[in-house]
């Protein structure tokens, strides 16, 4: 929507945090020895993977699941979720270990999952109008580094950020404006949405459309929560 309104270049990152809190886990059978470990958090994301066992899943060994992640992982970080903590629990488990295990890693899985940011880049083509072609392809090979674009969403210090010409980190974008728009969820920060684009940009008017779309993405996030 953003890139059609704008004609420019957008890139959006999904909701990553490594200190968003599980809010809760799921454990859904779908067959005998297969079942969806499925993980919300405090910031609005919800991960899902298809787990099998070598045992059949019994409703004895889901509630021993669902007590299991009472205790050790609901209102924990998805960063307190490391390979440590994963071996003590599942020796923990003595006889059961074998029984609990591809759960248990699953759920790791998952936490390592939303720890990571998804950067995703629309409206590349609106780049033919600003640049000549030496300097659009440079521009859209920085942009294909997922780590590159989290760090310039995440260097700015405002919930809004500008950036015009020489102001930008990157030698690529030294003739081009970047606007980052973060949205929040319960008050946590959660992704962002950036426009990128010729320094004619008509600033008076993007800047109302990012942050009106960042606020509309963050209130559908939180009622979704609510929900």
């Amino acid at each position: 929507i953003l890139a059609d309104i704008t004609k420019c270049a957008v890139v959006s990152t999904t909701p990553s945090d490594a200190s968003a809190r599980i809010r809760k886990i799921e454990l859904i059978p779908i067959a005998r020895r297969t079942a969806i470990v499925a993980m919300l958090t405090s910031n609005g994301v919800l991960k899902n993977r298809v787990c099998r066992t070598d045992v059949e899943l019994t409703d004895s060994l889901v509630e021993k699941f669902y007590s299991l992640a009472a205790k050790n992982f609901v209102g924990k970080t998805v960063a307190d979720i490391q390979t440590a903590m994963i071996q003590s629990l599942v020796v923990s488990f003595g006889e059961n270990s074998l029984i609990m295990s591809p759960i248990i890693i699953t759920v790791a899985d998952l936490a390592k999952d939303i720890a990571r940011s998804e950067v995703m880049l629309e409206g590349q083509t609106n780049l033919l109008r600003s640049y000549s072609g030496d300097n659009m392809y440079e521009i859209l090979d920085l942009l294909k580094h997922t780590d590159v674009v989290n760090g310039l969403v995440s260097s700015g210090k405002d919930k809004i950020n500008l950036y015009i010409g020489p102001e930008n980190p990157y030698s690529q974008l030294s003739n081009s404006s970047m606007i980052f728009s973060r949205y929040d969820v319960n008050g946590e920060n959660s992704g962002a949405f950036g426009i990128i684009g010729s320094t004619r940009m008509d600033y008076a008017t993007l800047l109302p459309s990012i942050k009106y779309m960042t606020d509309i993405v963050g209130d559908l996030l939180k009622k979704t929560l609510e929900d």
